[in-house]
C-alpha cells in the first residue's frame, strides 16, 4: 500500500511540474503579422485593380497565417488615400505632384466640388476628398477590406484612408480594423496630424482624444494610434486607461529613410511602451514606395516591452515590402 501510495504522490507531483512548465511558456494568444506594403500610382487604376493589389500586398502575411489561434494582420497608413484618383488614371498618369493629380480629379467634378465647398463653408481640398467619399471612395475602402478580412478569415487593420466621419461632413484621417468575418469592429481617428495633413495640404479634421477606443477581441483589447499620435503620451494614456492589450501605429513615413529618421522614430512606441508594461506588443506597418511626388520610407516593427532591446521584430529594409511575424504572448518573432 505504501507503495502505491508512493506512486501516486510522485505521479501528482510530476503532473504539478508539467503544470509548472506549462505556465512558463504559455501558448500564443494570437499571431501579429505587420505588412511592410509598397505603394505606387499604377494600383488606384480601378476597384478591381485595387482589390488585387491589396490581395497581393497580403498576400505574404495570409501564407503565415496560424492555423489554430487568431491571426491579425495590420496594413500601413495612407493605403486608401491613392482612392481618391481611383478611376481617374487617364487624367492623372502624367501629374508631377499629388497635389496637381488631386486637382486634376477637381477639375472634373467642379460642380459638385464647388457646391460642397460653399454649401458646408470649407476648403477646395476637403470638398475634393468629401465629393469622392460620396461618389467612390468610401465605399470602395470599406468593401475591398471587409471582403479581405472575411476572405482570409483574419482581424485586418486596414491601414487608413481620408475617410468621411459617419453622419458628418467631417473628413479624417480614419483607420478601421474589421473583424474575421468583416464587420467593422472599430474607427479610430487621428487627433494630431502633420504638415501633409493639415490646412496647406489635405486639409484633414483632426480627431478627439475622448473619441477613441480599443476593440474588444479574442485575443485581448486592441487600440489604434494613427502614425505621429504614437509618439504623444494623451493618446498612449488613453489606451491604456481603456485596457489596450496591443497597440497598432499604422504608418507612413513621407520622407527618405536616414539614421537620424531612425532615432527619431524610436522615440515613439518603441520607447514609450517601455514605461507602459501592461501594452504586450506595440504593432508599427509601414509604407514603402510613392504617390507621384510623396516618397515614403520605413522599417516596419513590432515592439514590446519584454524584449532586451524592445524590438520583437523588425524589417532590414526601409525600402522594399515584406512582413515582420510575432506569436504572442510568447513573443517569439521572425522579421522577413
Amino acid at each position: 500500500m505504501d507503495r502505491i501510495m508512493m506512486l501516486m504522490a510522485c505521479t501528482a507531483l510530476m503532473g504539478a511540474i508539467g503544470s509548472a512548465r506549462c505556465a512558463e511558456k504559455p501558448a500564443p494568444k494570437v499571431r501579429i503579422i505587420a505588412v511592410q506594403m509598397k505603394v505606387d500610382v499604377a494600383m488606384y487604376r480601378n476597384l478591381a485593380v485595387f482589390r488585387n493589389a491589396m490581395d497581393k500586398a497580403m498576400a505574404p502575411a495570409v501564407a503565415r497565417k496560424a492555423r489554430t489561434v487568431p491571426t491579425l494582420i495590420a496594413l500601413p497608413e495612407d493605403v486608401g488615400l491613392g482612392l481618391v484618383l481611383l478611376n481617374h488614371l487617364d487624367l492623372v498618369k502624367d501629374a508631377k505632384t499629388f497635389r496637381d493629380a488631386g486637382t486634376a480629379v477637381g477639375f472634373r467634378y467642379g460642380a459638385d466640388v464647388y457646391e460642397n465647398s460653399v454649401k458646408h463653408n470649407i476648403s477646395q481640398t476637403r470638398a475634393l476628398l468629401l465629393t469622392a467619399n460620396d461618389k467612390w471612395l468610401r465605399q470602395a475602402y470599406f468593401d475591398t477590406f471587409s471582403y479581405l478580412a472575411k476572405k482570409h478569415g483574419v482581424y485586418l487593420l486596414a491601414g487608413s484612408a481620408p475617410l468621411t466621419k459617419a453622419g458628418t461632413t467631417s473628413v479624417r484621417n480614419i483607420s478601421v480594423l474589421f473583424g474575421p468575418d468583416g464587420k467593422i469592429l472599430s474607427q479610430t481617428s487621428k487627433v494630431h496630424l502633420i504638415d501633409l495633413e493639415g490646412p496647406e495640404g489635405l486639409d484633414l479634421e483632426p480627431g478627439s482624444i475622448n473619441e477613441l477606443r480599443v476593440a474588444k477581441t479574442l485575443f485581448g483589447k486592441v487600440g489604434v494610434t494613427v502614425c505621429w499620435d504614437g509618439f504623444f503620451d494623451d493618446v498612449l494614456d488613453r489606451l491604456v486607461d481603456l485596457g489596450a492589450d496591443i497597440i497598432i501605429q499604422p504608418s507612413f513615413n513621407p520622407q527618405v529613410w536616414t539614421p537620424e529618421q531612425e532615432t527619431d522614430w524610436e522615440t515613439g512606441l518603441h520607447a514609450r511602451l517601455k514605461s507602459r508594461p501592461s501594452v504586450i506588443a506595440g504593432v508599427n506597418p509601414m509604407m514603402v514606395g510613392n504617390l507621384c511626388d510623396i516618397v515614403c520610407e520605413g522599417r516596419t516593427n513590432i515592439v514590446g516591452a519584454s524584449a532586451n532591446n524592445g524590438y520583437l521584430g523588425r524589417m532590414k529594409s526601409a525600402t522594399e515590402p515584406g512582413v515582420v511575424v510575432v506569436d504572442l504572448p510568447a513573443a517569439v518573432g521572425a522579421d522577413r
